[in-house]
C-alpha cells in the first residue's frame, strides 16, 4: 500500500512540475488540450456550414516554413460540405494542425490576399489568394 501512495504522489508531482515548466515558458495548456479544443472547433465549424446552407468549403494551409507536406498538399482544395470527414478531408489533419476553411461563400467575397510568412524577415506579407502553398514554398523556401 506505502508503494501505491509513492507512485500516485510521483505522477501527481511530475504532472504538476511540468505544467509549472509550461507556465513558466509561457504555454498555458497542454498540446492534448489544444489538439483537443481545435478538433471540437472543427465539429462546431462543420455544423455552423452544414446549418447555413453551405455547399463547398475550401482548406487554407499555413503559408510558412512550418507547414508540413500533407497540410501543404491540402492547401486551396474545395470539398463537399457533405463529404467532409474530420481528419481526412477537413482539418485538423494531425496534431499540431494549423490548416483552417473557409467556406464558399467567403471564395467567392475574397479581397484578393492571403497571408503569409516571409522567411528572410519572420514577418507577415500579402500573397495573391490564388496562390497554393506549393507556389509559396517554390517562390519562398527553394531559393
Amino acid at each position: 500500500m506505502p508503494v501505491f501512495i509513492a507512485l500516485i504522489l510521483i505522477v501527481i508531482l511530475g504532472t504538476a512540475y511540468s505544467l509549472n515548466k509550461r507556465k513558466q515558458k509561457g504555454i498555458n495548456s497542454t498540446p492534448q488540450a489544444q489538439d483537443y479544443s481545435h478538433f471540437q472547433s472543427a465539429k462546431e465549424q462543420l455544423s455552423h456550414y452544414i446549418k447555413n446552407g453551405s455547399k463547398e468549403y475550401r482548406v487554407l494551409g499555413t503559408l510558412d516554413s512550418s507547414t508540413c507536406d500533407r497540410c501543404g498538399n491540402m492547401d486551396l482544395k474545395v470539398f463537399p460540405v457533405d463529404k467532409a470527414v474530420i481528419g481526412k478531408n477537413f482539418p485538423p489533419f494531425h496534431n499540431g494542425c494549423r490548416c483552417t476553411t473557409i467556406t464558399s461563400s467567403n471564395i467567392k467575397i475574397s479581397n484578393g490576399k492571403r497571408a503569409a510568412r516571409d522567411p528572410i524577415t519572420n514577418r507577415i506579407i500579402y500573397v495573391p489568394d490564388t496562390m497554393s502553398y506549393s507556389e509559396y514554398k517554390d517562390r519562398f523556401l527553394n531559393k
